[in-house]
């Protein structure tokens, strides 16, 4: 089942045009619920019912982005966590992370521990700083999150693992799952599949997923460019894990490292899986209820 939102979609109150943040925080947002807004990349906005989190916020502008940032994080003071799962500058944006923590005074940063020390060097106060590893789930009110093994790596050379070879042992990039009262979400950062990652979705109850699709090459991989999950790799896994709605992203951003959702969607339906896409647009939030998404 496909959910595609319309391409040129601005949510509308009161015959007011409002801003997509605007419209994201004035979603309204129960048990079992979260609202979504893709910021481009990797980037989400997530609005559980008294949570509300930014995941891999690349909001810096940068010569070789093809969408412009979504929104300026000087703004932003509706934020309680900021959650970044490694260190590429796509998802670890570090200037855009020092900018949402002064506008939201509130917002802790979820972080893997080995890259704890990049935080507090921009001047983040050590104690918003939640350094994650695996097995060590973090709560912030009514919102649980799990840290999950991301296989990756900083260069080709040293990928495709855990990066514990380089972190004394502790994982450097992660993935998030996260668990509020009916709804469990997983973020997968950047990473390929690996033989127990199905099992920990289904051990977490995952049913929502985002999931990067770029995929990988000899190519890109002869630029340092670290690659992903493609979108047939990104179907077989959600299939394993019980997945039942699928998002994919990091398909966007850089003319060197591309994908296509459209395969996604073709290759659900030519395996008959019953897992619904959703396809979503920079503009429009969208709440998801356990089942199809709602703009209402």
């Amino acid at each position: 089942m496909l959910f595609a939102p319309t391409r040129s979609f601005t949510r509308r109150w009161a015959g007011i045009s409002l801003p997509p943040i605007s419209a994201l925080l004035g979603l309204a947002v129960g048990d079992g619920q979260v609202a979504l807004l893709w910021l481009g990349q990797s980037g989400f906005a997530l609005r559980f019912k008294d949570v509300s989190v930014v995941v891999d916020p690349f909001l810096s502008p940068h010569p070789d982005r093809l969408t412009p940032p979504a929104f300026n994080p000087a703004d932003a003071n509706w934020i309680d966590a900021i959650a970044c799962t490694h260190e590429h500058i796509d998802h670890l944006d570090l200037h855009a992370v020092a900018t949402l923590a002064a506008a939201s005074t509130r917002a802790v940063v979820v972080v893997p521990e080995p890259i704890v020390r990049m935080i507090t060097r921009v001047g983040i106060d050590p104690g918003r700083v939640l350094g994650v590893q695996p097995g060590r789930p973090v709560k912030i009110r009514s919102l649980v999150i799990h840290s999950v093994p991301a296989s990756h790596g900083i260069k080709p050379q040293d990928a495709y693992n855990f990066g514990e070879s380089m972190s004394n042992g502790l994982v450097r990039y992660v993935g998030y799952v996260f668990q509020a009262p009916g709804i469990s979400l997983y973020h997968a950062g950047d990473t390929v599949d690996y033989p127990a990652l199905a099992q920990k979705l289904r051990g977490l109850d995952v049913r929502l997923a985002l999931l990067p699709i770029n995929g990988r090459s000899l190519e890109r991989e002869a630029h340092d460019i670290v690659g992903n999950l493609d979108a047939a790799e990104a179907v077989d896994l959600a299939a394993r894990a019980g997945i039942t709605t699928l998002i994919p992203m990091h398909y966007d951003m850089f003319a060197g490292n591309l994908g296509d959702p459209d395969r996604v969607v073709n290759s659900v339906r030519s395996r008959d899986l019953g897992i619904q896409v959703v396809i979503p647009d920079l503009d429009q939030p969208f709440l998801y209820t356990g089942s199809i998404p709602s703009t209402n």
